[in-house]
């Protein structure tokens, strides 16, 4: 599903619906905010040229797309919350009932759950540089300040693409490779970032060896959650046969692929 997002997100927001998402969500840099109970609330932010696009066609093709995952889910798991344009900018906002299905229907691999879960699902802390955040300031650490503690803390694990990621806790720890602290809560996660009070990254830190397996593809931590076999198969709508020529804006895929993991701790 990551093409959807890819050819729409620079404009469908020229519908110009808005649906009430409500202040905490109107940022001006894409973030994923994740949800206390599980969910993730994704705000897109991307510059917008209204004069190309057809309205129409863009509003039946992501109702098709959103019906049809919802669908094969058996329930409605995403949920449009707004769409809007602003003087060439357009928001986008999705919420998603676990990041299973944000990971799935955008094509990102994103974790969230406790340490241990993390290390259970095949991800691994090893050969990543961490700080520590207190009072929106970063202190070089090792991991064995969360590792070998007795808090129960939860961590986002998210790759390659740059995004904000608002937790519903404080932030206690962050991966150091390209990040930079927003706010208690707030991580960017972008090329050019440097958290202040630590070195700068090496082009090695970032790339870390944190695949995880075949096996955890699709698992969730928590109850619920719609197995990949259950979402894929037969009548699936494909994005690969739609095409509309709204995808104008390069992306430089080695970027991407450059930033790696970001790690965030927080409880």
């Amino acid at each position: 599903m990551k093409k959807f997002l890819c050819l729409t997100l620079c404009v469908i927001l020229c519908l110009g619906i808005l649906t009430g998402c409500g202040k905490k969500y109107n940022v001006s840099d894409s973030t994923i905010f994740v949800e206390k109970k599980g969910a993730i609330v994704a705000t897109d932010v991307q510059t917008f040229d209204a004069s190309k696009y057809s309205e129409e066609d863009l509003e039946k093709f992501v109702d098709e797309q959103i019906d049809a995952y919802n669908d094969k889910a058996g329930d409605d798991v995403i949920s449009l919350k707004s769409l809007e344009v602003e003087e060439g900018v357009c928001t986008l906002v999705i919420k998603y009932d676990s990041y299973e299905h944000f990971a799935k229907f955008n094509g990102y691999e994103i974790f969230v759950g406790s340490v241990a879960e993390a290390l259970a699902a095949g991800y691994t802390f090893d050969d990543v540089a961490f700080a520590s955040v207190k009072d929106e300031t970063a202190t070089e650490c090792d991991k064995s300040s969360f590792m070998d503690s007795d808090e129960e803390y939860k961590v986002v694990i998210f790759k390659n693409e740059p995004y904000s990621v608002h937790t519903y806790g404080d932030v206690q720890f962050v991966s150091t490779g390209h990040t930079k602290i927003v706010d208690e809560n707030t991580i960017s996660f972008a090329l050019g970032n440097h958290l202040q009070g630590t070195k700068a990254p090496s082009s090695e830190s970032t790339e870390q060896a944190t695949e995880t397996t075949e096996s955890t593809e699709g698992k969730s931590a928590s109850d619920g959650s719609v197995s990949d076999e259950e979402l894929e198969g037969e009548g699936e709508t494909s994005t690969e046969d739609i095409v509309f020529p709204f995808d104008e804006q390069p992306k430089d895929e080695n970027i991407a692929e450059s930033l790696g993991y970001v790690y965030i701790i927080f409880k």
